[in-house]
């Protein structure tokens, strides 16, 4: 795996989901310099945080787009169980301006609590995202 502050270390894939489109890794911090503690710190997924999403909500996208080093853009809450058919699964449906690249990146409402992940968006300015109850799901099932 590599980091945007460069370092690189070797990680495990330890679930795989297609519905919805989720990927666990893992990796030993041990396998790390020391000086690469300061970049890692853990997001805790909030479901509470997602259940209270409501519609026009503003929402925070940060992420590494193709090319770039950093983007931040602002989405809009459309609806949090929206089917989409491509990835056969509701999802969080958001207007917002998204980049390629930006697949996986983190979704924060406007509390900074991690509710969803980008999965893909439109050249439309739409956006769909793996909610937050989906995420934890799938790291229950790396336990």
């Amino acid at each position: 795996m590599s980091f945007n502050c460069g370092l690189i270390g070797f990680g495990t894939v330890k679930y795989i989901s297609d519905n919805p489109d989720v990927c666990v890794l893992s990796f030993d911090r041990d396998d790390l310099d020391e000086g690469a503690y300061e970049y890692l710190a853990q997001t805790p997924v909030s479901l509470d945080g997602y259940r209270k999403l409501k519609l026009d909500d503003e929402v925070l996208i940060i992420g590494s787009a193709v090319g770039t080093a950093a983007n931040a853009t602002i989405g809009t809450v459309k609806s949090t169980d929206y089917y989409v058919a491509d990835f056969d699964a509701n999802m969080l449906f958001l207007y917002a301006d998204t980049m390629p690249g930006l697949s996986g990146c983190p979704i924060y409402d406007r509390y900074g609590r991690l509710v969803a992940v980008l999965a893909g968006g439109s050249e439309y300015g739409e956006a769909v995202c793996v909610k937050a109850e989906d995420i934890l799901g799938c790291l229950e099932k790396d336990d």
